[in-house]
């Protein structure tokens, strides 16, 4: 369903409804027991409804434009889990294609939760307007409410652990999801000067706040295959939350000295702030940038630029997950610590240079080819686990 009405020439309002019903099965893989049981392919049933409504408005002017909006979307599933007999249960099961072993050596059936019923607020706002001395502002802001309380589903259904083990008890009975999303976008750009150079300013914010339930689960299955080799570790667990702060900002020059000739230099930041679930909280990188444009005729346009950056980190702590999420001291090695040596591609410190050449071919109006082709190198330079060399 879809409205919208005019009342000025300047003003617009519009309101959509969209549902969508998703009905049938598809192939689905489902694992027996853990560690080490089996699998097995089945269909999984499928009844899903999306809900999604959407209302928009918007005031433009030759100098001033504004626009914002509201969009509600809400996912509804039928089917929360799904549950298939395990087929190596069985005091008459012997080894059988596929990985069986003793008879009776695996649980009666497993259980698998499918996509959690959801929904999602999401507000934005953008406008633009035109300055002088050739200068336009375009700035836009979003802003999401994320909800999600599916009911848990225990850790086994086999062999009685939970009732045996007092200990498995769920905390909560569901999780209490609560995520928000900020994002904020600026584009700057201005030609000041009577000579052909063209300025911009780019910055751009994006918040990832998860403010959902943290439960304490007091113990979790290690093996649930069968009364032998079962077993329970007690080592409370907490559940994570990865909330981060991520923000870029760039600034360029770009220079036209011939009617087909264009070069561009600028310098960028990126800067992260993360929770202290992340083995670095606080990391920045400088960045610096180089283009060269040349475009001999109208459906021709080449281009070879060159970035640099180098980001470093306030100090790496290999261990962080096990300190947040299991209450471990600094000091920890146990199972679910990591090598003191290990740095993580997206948060080690790292010197990093790219060049791009790209070549954009547009033959018509309605056809265009851009092939291209990079070279990176990058350098972790503060991970002995990459730096260790055999010895001569």
């Amino acid at each position: 369903m879809f409205f919208n009405i005019s009342p000025t020439d300047k003003t617009n309002f519009s309101a959509e409804l969209t549902r969508i019903f998703k009905d049938g099965q598809r192939p689905f893989g489902m694992a027996f027991g853990s560690p080490g049981g089996n699998f097995l392919e089945l269909v999984q049933p499928i009844s899903q409804t999306i809900y999604e409504f959407k209302t928009r408005g918007s005031y433009i002017t030759e100098k001033f434009q504004l626009q914002g909006g509201y969009t509600l979307s809400v996912f509804v599933n039928d089917f929360p889990w799904v549950r298939a007999d395990n087929p190596c249960n069985g005091d008459g099961v012997t080894t059988i294609a596929g990985g069986c072993g003793a008879p009776g050596n695996s649980g009666q059936f497993g259980t698998t939760s499918l996509p959690p019923n959801n929904q999602a607020h999401t507000f934005n706002l953008q406008g633009g307007v035109n300055l002088p001395m050739r200068t336009r502002v375009n700035a836009n802001f979003t802003y999401q409410l994320r909800f999600q309380n599916q009911d848990f589903q225990q850790q086994t259904y086999s062999n009685g652990l939970v009732a045996a083990n007092p200990s498995l008890q769920l905390p909560q009975s569901s999780l209490n999801g609560n995520v928000q999303t900020a994002l904020f976008n600026l584009d700057v750009t201005s030609r000041p000067l009577q000579a052909p150079v063209t300025f911009t300013l780019k910055y751009r914010l994006y918040d990832y706040m998860d403010n959902s339930d943290t439960p304490v689960f007091s113990a979790f299955i290690i093996n649930d295959q069968n009364a032998i080799t079962q077993a329970v570790g007690q080592e409370p667990m907490r559940a994570g939350r990865y909330s981060f702060l991520r923000q870029n900002a760039d600034v360029a020059g770009r220079y036209q000295f011939t009617p087909n000739m264009a070069l561009t230099l600028g310098l960028g930041w990126e800067g992260w702030n993360r929770s202290h679930d992340y083995e670095v909280t606080l990391s920045n990188e400088a960045l610096a940038k180089a283009a060269f444009d040349y475009t001999p005729t109208d459906w021709l346009l080449t281009r070879l630029s060159y970035t640099a950056g180098f980001r470093r980190g306030g100090g790496y702590n290999t261990n962080a997950w096990g300190e947040a999420n299991m209450n471990q001291p600094p000091t920890f090695t146990g199972s679910a610590s990591q090598l003191t040596t290990l740095r993580k591609f997206n948060e080690g410190d790292r010197n990093q240079q790219v060049l791009t050449l790209m070549t954009q071919v547009t033959p018509n109006d309605t056809l265009t080819f851009t092939p291209s082709a990079s070279y990176k190198y990058a350098d972790y330079i503060s991970s002995g686990l990459f730096e260790q060399q055999a010895a001569p």
